[in-house]
């Protein structure tokens, strides 16, 4: 056991059923989904197909309502610069430039962005959010359905609402035990409403089942194996003494 769990849990394990606490992505996935919709509804213009990027050095992505062309001035809630048009279809003109970008342009810079991102390590609990903001919607890039997502959202809420139970994390800058169970109970809620969506059942039976497989069965079938590696090694530590 840890001496501190705290510790090992914060500078050295990857927890399962997290968001990104990156604001750029997700802004990027918000984007994306909105104009994924509104092409699929005809929503905009044939002038108007782009999505925007803050600065090269920035990258805060958004677009525009409507039509799709530009028509209202804000401030980029990363850097603060200007962003948007000063008129109706008048991009604002700055140093660094504001960059217009294809649709689809834009979809693979969000797509290389997050892959970039997901290729770091990111110890411990990272992304500390209101159990309020979880949505049935909700799940991470890399996954196919949001059932999935909130199945092991909850496990890992689960987990580490039992260390606070035990008293195990001590001098701990963690949330406290309210915040694991309000998301632990939230879990709950959604996932029973996921659940009367037959596919999402059939989901969460694929998911348990490749756990099984490919976790516990796995683990099972080597104990065996690193039993029998102990004894060997042992057995040439104490004939080298």
């Amino acid at each position: 056991m840890p001496n501190n769990y705290t510790d090992r849990l914060q500078s050295s394990i990857c927890l399962p059923g997290l968001l990104s606490s990156d604001i750029a992505i997700t802004k990027m996935l918000y984007v994306r989904t909105q104009v994924k919709e509104r092409l699929d509804r005809s929503e905009i213009v044939p002038d108007a197909m782009f999505v925007y990027k803050c600065s090269d050095a920035c990258p805060y992505m958004f677009h525009f309502e409507g039509c799709g062309r530009p028509y209202e001035l804000s401030k980029c809630p990363m850097c603060k610069a200007d962003i948007g048009a000063t008129s109706y279809n008048n991009p604002i003109i700055r140093i660094p430039p504001q960059l217009q970008m294809p649709i689809e342009a834009g979809f693979q810079f969000i797509a290389d962005y997050i892959k970039t991102y997901d290729e770091k390590d990111r110890f411990g609990y990272h992304n500390i959010t209101d159990a309020k903001e979880s949505n049935v919607g909700e799940k991470s890039e890399h996954l196919n359905r949001s059932i999935s997502f909130r199945f092991m959202h909850m496990l890992t809420h689960a987990t580490l609402l039992i260390l606070h139970e035990l008293e195990l994390f001590t001098n701990s800058t963690l949330p406290n035990r309210e915040y694991f169970q309000n998301h632990f109970e939230k879990d709950y809620v959604l996932i029973g409403q996921q659940c009367g969506d037959i596919d999402n059942c059939h989901k969460v039976i694929e998911l348990e089942k490749l756990i099984e497989e490919r976790l516990i069965f796995a683990h099972i079938n080597s104990v065996p194996t690193e039993i029998n590696e102990y004894k060997r090694s042992f057995a040439e530590y104490t004939q080298k003494q």
